[in-house]
C-alpha cells in the first residue's frame, strides 16, 4: 500500500471516529449526569446519617502533636479549670476548634462532636 492509500484510510478512519464520538457522547453525557446525581445523593445520605447517628468522640492517646490546617469545625468539651467551693459548678465547657484534631491536641479536651458549638469559634 503506498503513502496516499494509507493517509486516506486513516482520515476516513478518523472521521469515522469523530462521528460516532458526536451521535454517542450526548447519550454518554446524560447517562455520567444521572449517575453522579446517584453517587451525590448516596454521599448525601451517608454524611447524614453520619453525623445524626454519631456521638461524641473520645480524644485517643497519645494525643496529636501535628494537625493539617482545615476546617471542619467541631464542638469539644473540656475541663474547665474552675475549682468549685459551691454547687452548682462547671467542671466543663464546650469551645469550638477547626478539627477534631486540634481538639484532641489539646490535653484538658475530653471528647468532641461535629459541626461548631453555639457559640463562636473561639480556637
Amino acid at each position: 500500500m503506498n503513502k496516499p492509500t494509507k493517509l486516506i484510510i486513516m482520515f476516513t478512519a478518523l472521521f469515522i471516529c469523530i462521528a460516532c464520538a458526536k451521535i454517542i457522547e450526548p447519550e454518554t453525557k446524560r447517562g455520567s449526569e444521572q449517575v453522579n446525581k446517584q453517587v451525590n445523593k448516596q454521599v448525601n445520605n451517608a454524611v447524614t446519617k453520619k453525623k445524626i447517628n454519631l456521638g461524641p468522640i473520645q480524644c485517643k492517646k497519645p494525643r496529636p502533636k501535628f494537625c493539617t490546617r482545615e476546617f471542619n469545625p467541631v464542638c469539644a468539651v473540656k475541663f474547665s479549670g474552675i475549682q468549685c467551693i459551691t454547687k452548682p459548678c462547671p467542671a466543663t465547657e464546650e469551645k469550638t476548634y477547626s478539627t477534631g484534631c486540634t481538639a484532641c491536641a489539646d490535653e484538658n479536651v475530653i471528647n468532641y462532636k461535629l459541626g461548631a458549638c453555639n457559640s463562636n469559634l473561639t480556637h
